[in-house]
């Protein structure tokens, strides 16, 4: 039997002894290929605790053969709600991925949203015609 041999994908450590944590994200109501959006989230800490500002990894990656591409990171708000702005470059149902590794105190954890990035179809301006 062939050992896979690679980096392994890393996900955040569960610890029972640590508190947990969660990311929830929210797709915008519109997304086009390649016009600016903005996903939203929110990160807490399951016992109440403001988490202060925390540093998510953040990855964009269309279904159906896209490759998983690594955005810049996000910093949250003191209370934990976070954006992401991005501009995908093609349509097709996308999935947006933030995590955050955790600490001494805290489990990490991950947050996803999938949802369909449309293509372009506002109408093209006619070409403007020169009067010489």
């Amino acid at each position: 039997m062939a050992e896979a041999r690679g980096p392994r994908p890393r996900s955040p450590i569960e610890d029972i002894t640590r508190t947990p944590s969660s990311l929830a994200l929210t797709a915008p109501s519109d997304a086009v290929a390649g016009k600016p959006l903005t996903v939203t989230g929110k990160f807490t800490l399951s016992n109440g605790t403001e988490p202060g500002a925390q540093q998510l990894i953040v990855t964009r990656r269309r279904l159906g053969g896209g490759a998983t591409q690594y955005l810049p990171a996000v910093t949250t708000a003191a209370n934990g709600t976070f954006t992401i702005t991005d501009t995908p470059p093609e349509a097709g149902d996308t999935t947006y991925t933030a995590t955050w590794e955790g600490s001494t105190n805290y489990n990490g954890s991950t947050g996803t949203v999938t949802f369909p990035v449309k293509n372009d179809s506002s109408p093209q301006a006619p070409p403007r015609r020169s009067n010489t």
